[in-house]
């Protein structure tokens, strides 16, 4: 064989293995933006299904919370929380105990025993552990997967809390045959009513002990799961300031507040985040090592912002602001939240565009709601929004009408905020219209 010959076919087997690479890796991207798609947000997600509990409101973020827990200073695993649909209803079905029904109380006579429950034990929460075990949560530990967490009535009327690990299993309706209990304490707000407390589920932060709590309505009150005698911050300048309107800035579940993100160091190139399913692992492209930067971030919502309808975004609207415990560099940057000790980090307004009512105030744009950020400066910027309806969730049975909440929205390779907008969701992304 010639040495012509033998150049050849090398030259022609190297390019058909460049050809086979280049394919084995756009099928890889292919798959890997099946999967991030799949996951735009937690707990947003369509890979674990329908929550049980939380039937047709599972992908709606005002109700629920995610976010990476804070331990020992350091990020441990991603954790989701899902409310109940049925929150609003629940001294109701903590009702008399019925014989043989779904959502009985536990089967072991261990628990009634030690209770002295004549009600059921109804699921007002399901959480689900993205990663390893937590073994000093808010909640006992918590392993990988599902864990439910009921309520239950004692004779004196006193709520208790217990929960039960179900692994894969999607399903907190079953019997329960092993629990442990939970402390949780009920806190209620003067000259409130039931419908002050927003049907929602928080992560909380317990800033005397450094560790996350979960808070819960709990018909006219606010149940706090964990930590017994929680530090939490109080915000009764904003308080006093609001008068009539002071339930958003004093009872938690309409805010959110959390230790925020930073980047530490630059980008890595793969992340790996565990998952169930046919491949153990989904993989980030290009995510940032985040680290918690000791900023405790707080987002109000404006207290008309639920009685918002959708011909009021023809304008700004005001629906949210923002404080921060110290100043940020990393979120003036991004989200023009600048520190402020007497007065919001940065104020939020969002406004929905036609092609009748243009913007004449953008160059451009992409999407038809956006978003201005006025910071305690003065200085304003614009933001892209994405709006995620709920037209089909609302047609379901179980459907709760979307309370005007605000929270953060946590990625995995970033930090931005959802709003209450009509007929749908609001995030406020990082990106420039």
């Amino acid at each position: 064989m010639s040495i012509r010959m033998q150049a050849a076919r090398s030259g022609m087997a190297s390019w058909m293995v460049t050809v086979i690479v280049v394919i084995v890796l756009a099928l890889i991207f292919i798959a890997l933006g099946a999967a991030i798609a799949r996951h735009p947000e937690c707990p947003h997600t369509t890979e674990l299904g329908t929550i049980s509990i939380a039937g047709p409101i599972t992908n709606v973020p005002e109700f629920h919370d995610c976010q990476r827990l804070v331990i020992a200073g350091q990020y441990g695993p991603l954790v989701a929380v899902w409310v109940s649909n049925r929150i609003n209803q629940l001294y109701a079905d903590l009702g008399p105990v019925p014989q043989d029904t779904v959502g009985r109380p536990a089967d072991s006579a261990d628990l009634l025993a030690a209770t002295n429950t004549t009600s059921r034990s109804v699921p007002v929460l399901q959480i689900y552990n993205y990663g390893d075990p937590v073994p000093f949560a808010p909640l006992g530990e918590l392993p990988f997967g599902f864990t439910c967490v009921y309520f239950t009535l004692v004779q004196d009327s006193t709520l208790r809390a217990w929960k039960y690990s179900t692994g894969t299993n999607n399903d907190c309706y079953q019997p329960l045959t092993r629990s442990e209990f939970v402390p949780v304490t009920r806190v209620s707000f003067e000259f409130t009513k039931d419908t002050d407390y927003p049907p929602v589920a928080r992560w909380e932060w317990d800033a005397g002990q450094a560790r996350h709590g979960v808070g819960v309505k709990c018909g006219t009150a606010w149940c706090r799961l964990g930590p017994l005698r929680m530090t939490v911050q109080h915000y009764d300048n904003l308080v006093t300031a609001a008068g009539e309107d002071s339930r958003v800035f004093s009872i938690p579940g309409w805010y959110d507040e959390q230790v925020l993100s930073a980047p530490e160091g630059g980008l890595i190139p793969i992340k790996f985040i565990r998952r169930e399913g046919l491949f153990p692992f989904r993989i980030i492209l290009f995510g940032r090592n985040l680290k918690p930067s000791g900023v405790r971030g707080t987002i109000f919502p404006d207290p008309s912002l639920e009685s918002r309808r959708i011909g009021d975004f023809e304008k700004w609207v005001r629906v949210a602001e923002v404080h921060l415990s110290e100043p940020s560099e990393h979120y003036a940057r991004k989200f023009n939240f600048v520190h402020h000790t007497e007065q919001p980090a940065a104020v939020i307004h969002l406004r929905h565009s036609t092609e009748h009512d243009p913007w004449p105030v953008l160059k451009s744009r992409d999407d038809d709601w956006q978003a201005a950020i006025v910071s305690s400066a003065g200085d304003t910027i614009f933001r892209k929004v994405i709006w995620r309806g709920y037209h089909d969730s609302k047609a379901q049975p179980g459907w709760v009408p979307t309370p005007g909440t605000v929270r953060w929205r946590w990625l995995e390779v970033d930090e931005t905020t959802w709003e209450w907008c009509p007929e749908g969701c609001c995030e406020t992304t990082t990106e420039s219209p």
